[in-house]
């Protein structure tokens, strides 16, 4: 099964959108039978001046069985979820690392990762 994971920007008091992202994107995933969640969880950035390490982004991974119908789940669902802009789903096409980023636009699709 490929793997994709969907990074979504921090937020203060996010919990609830976290959640409900997560859950929407399980859902949807189930109802077409094309994968399923496998974890999630919020990701530390780097240590501040202060030493401490805040919240970059919320993580989902997911396991899907067709790609390409997963990305287009994604793109349609994450928006009428809430997710924000600047939103990411990260994946892995012939061995390349990519990235589908939801912009102010819509969605840029297929852009190879930085690695």
């Amino acid at each position: 099964m490929p793997f994709v994971y969907i990074k979504v920007p921090a937020a203060r008091h996010a919990e609830v959108r976290d959640r409900t992202l997560e859950d929407g994107v399980a859902q949807a995933l189930a109802d077409l039978r094309l994968g399923e969640v496998i974890s999630s969880g919020e990701s530390l950035g780097d240590s501040g001046a202060d030493g401490a390490r805040r919240v970059a982004f919320h993580r989902i991974d997911v396991d899907v069985n067709d790609l390409v119908s997963a990305r287009a789940l994604f793109q349609q669902v994450l928006p009428t979820l809430g997710a924000p802009v600047l939103t990411e789903v990260h994946y892995t096409e012939n061995r390349l690392p990519m990235v589908d980023v939801y912009g102010p636009a819509g969605w840029t699709s297929g852009a190879t990762r930085r690695q």
